[in-house]
């Protein structure tokens, strides 16, 4: 059976729909937000590395390429809208950005399952459950890369769909595009990059042979995905020096099998990426099935399937608040408070969180990098007492500089620092100095 054809609809329909979507959303969005924000992490740290990218700040270029925690390209999305006034700019870019994946993911859906001989109005009903779902909106309100991550998934198994059936290069080089976004949007897109290379080597091996033919497809599949990993060894080396230095945190996060595992789940909502990725799958084996095309026999189970992404109750378990995100209030009203007159250092990406809780006035005693040289730091701190704040080397904190610099800092401590106050995610450790500043 031949791929789904095109229906008589006028092809700018899909275009219309994400427009109004795009619209709702938005309005949905300001709507919430303008009257209680709730921006996620991810949001707070990608606009904190954007505006120092666009202020030229050496710590902004560092944050775009130096953690496989924080992939590049959401960061980069997000840049020409930050210098907007909100509700656009900011931290509402990311809003904005994940929003428009949402309505994206969603018009790109309902075209395929047109494709796929479903009638307008079930089509319409799937892209409103889908779009209007808790799963999606959560994020997107919040400003997680979630929905452009979820594109990406849905999008590659589009694709792969249609390259199966038609062995067109277009949807070849699509697809390859795709992943190689992905791969730059969460370091779990290699997934997705090694799923649909397996895909295109079974697709070879059951075609008869043909000259050649297996060379440039596997030419046109490769290319993209690891120019994307080469411009990131490639940035890494020119800015940081060491072309694998995004990779550091590996180390001691695949301690054991439990840490490695974990790596394949932090900060993507799988059950929003795979749900997603059954939808057009499920439409186009149904297609393959149904006798007489029965649009009604396409689009029933694929509607059905679509409510899996209302199931469960409040924000994906990825956007909500970690143990030391909690806690991170007191420790900045400590700060403000007690250690007023001192300089606090902060090395790593939660340096933008603490910086976004403090007062204007706070800020000057905040030292905030991201990666972590003793020397330099000592340099910049004189004529007051300087304070390490470190978060508990768990979860996303694993990423932090400051961690994986000094591993075992947050139990131990190091030669250079005595303890001051702990609580329970996160320590505040002073630095020793033997300059004039300890000895007042």
């Amino acid at each position: 059976m031949s791929v789904p054809s095109r229906s008589a609809q006028p092809p700018r329909y899909a275009l219309w729909l994400f427009v109004v979507l795009l619209v709702v959303g938005l309005g949905a969005a300001w709507y919430v937000m303008s009257r209680s924000p709730d921006f996620s992490r991810e949001a707070v740290i990608r606009a904190g590395v954007g505006q120092d990218l666009l202020a030229g700040l050496p710590r902004g270029r560092q944050g775009l390429v130096g953690s496989l925690g924080w992939a590049p390209l959401p960061t980069l999305m997000g840049l020409p809208l930050l210098r907007l006034p909100e509700p656009f700019g900011n931290l509402y870019a990311f809003t904005f950005m994940a929003v428009a994946a949402a309505a994206g993911l969603c018009a790109f859906l309902n075209e395929w399952l047109r494709r796929c001989g479903v009638r307008g109005g079930v089509r319409f009903a799937v892209t409103l459950v889908v779009f209007l779902s808790p799963a999606i909106q959560h994020p997107a309100m919040m400003g997680s890369s979630g929905p452009f991550f979820a594109l990406m998934v849905m999008a590659t198994v589009i694709f792969l769909l249609h390259w199966w059936e038609t062995e067109q290069l277009r949807s070849l080089a699509y697809l390859a595009v795709t992943v190689a976004l992905a791969v730059l949007t969460r370091h779990q897109g290699l997934l997705l990059f090694i799923g649909a290379l397996l895909v295109v080597l079974a697709h070879l091996a059951l075609r008869p042979a043909r000259r050649n033919y297996a060379e440039a497809t596997l030419i046109i599949f490769l290319v993209p995905p690891l120019y994307a990993a080469l411009l990131w060894l490639a940035t890494n080396w020119l800015i940081m020096g060491d072309a694998l230095f995004f990779l550091r945190g590996l180390r001691t996060a695949g301690a054991s099998w439990g840490e490695a595992l974990a790596l394949l789940s932090e900060g993507v909502d799988w059950r929003l990426a795979l749900t997603l990725a059954a939808l057009p799958l499920l439409a186009w084996v149904v297609y393959r099935g149904a006798r007489g095309r029965r649009a009604l026999w396409v689009g029933l189970p694929t509607l059905a399937a679509s409510f899996l992404l209302w199931w469960g109750e409040g924000a994906p378990e990825i956007l909500r608040p970690t143990p030391a995100d909690e806690e991170l209030a007191q420790v900045v009203a400590h700060l403000n408070s007690v250690r007023r007159h001192d300089w606090v250092v902060v090395s790593g990406y939660r340096g933008y969180e603490v910086a976004s809780a403090m007062p204007g006035r706070g800020r000057a005693q905040l030292q905030h990098v991201l990666s972590f040289y003793l020397d330099p730091v000592l340099r910049d701190t004189v004529r007051r007492r300087t304070y390490l704040l470190v978060p508990e080397p768990t979860g996303a904190d694993r990423w932090e500089d400051i961690n994986l610099t000094i591993p075992r800092l947050y139990d131990e401590g190091a030669p250079f620092t005595v303890y001051e106050k702990s609580w329970n995610h996160w320590r505040l450790l002073r630095v020793v100095r033997v300059d004039e500043t300890d000895r007042r």
